[in-house]
């Protein structure tokens, strides 16, 4: 049951890839770069944001692969994990600012290919947790040391992120004042 999870999450990354394959094929550098008017992050901004927040949690998760507790006891999300992700999914009305550790700064040139390298690596720690147990094994949030959640907390919480902020470029893009190409 575990493996079938990390599939249907990989599936998800998968498809996040292949989005933001579709904004690299299809956007000029300036309008990635371009922010609205009223406020908010650019979409390399945006992509940047993901790398951040993606990357932060890679050493743990990598650690967690090689030397995590095995087993296949079913995953269930913790209280603080399950808050967080549906707090994170892209259904969700709730505003969150992004904590400082995860804010953009300057976006790297090619911020689509990194996004795409970023992924690629999740999906690789998602190959390697197979046979992992995703409940008992713990990271702590790069945000607090106070925040641990169980490895189906992070996966999760890192695939819902990342389909809450395709959501946010697409209104970027739909936006009036978008520049054409």
């Amino acid at each position: 049951m575990t493996d079938v999870w990390l599939d249907e999450r990989k599936q998800e990354v998968r498809e996040s890839i292949d989005a933001v394959r579709r904004i690299q094929n299809e956007l000029a550098y300036l309008q990635l770069g371009w922010r609205p008017p009223d406020g908010g992050w650019s979409i390399a901004q945006v992509l940047e944001h993901l790398i951040i927040s993606d990357s932060l949690y890679y050493p743990q998760l990598r650690a967690l692969v090689q030397t995590g507790k095995r087993g296949s006891s079913e995953w269930k999300p913790t209280i603080t994990g399950g808050f967080i992700a549906r707090s994170l999914q892209p259904t969700s009305t709730r505003k969150t600012p992004a904590p400082q550790v995860f804010r953009p700064a300057e976006p790297l040139a090619n911020v689509a290919e990194e996004y795409v390298k970023v992924r690629e690596e999740l999906l690789q720690l998602m190959e390697s947790a197979k046979g992992i147990d995703l409940r008992r094994n713990k990271v702590t949030s790069p945000v607090s040391k106070l925040i641990r959640i169980n490895l189906g907390d992070a996966l999760l919480i890192l695939v819902v992120h990342s389909q809450r902020h395709l959501q946010q470029i697409a209104r970027v893009r739909a936006h009036p004042d978008f520049p054409k190409a």
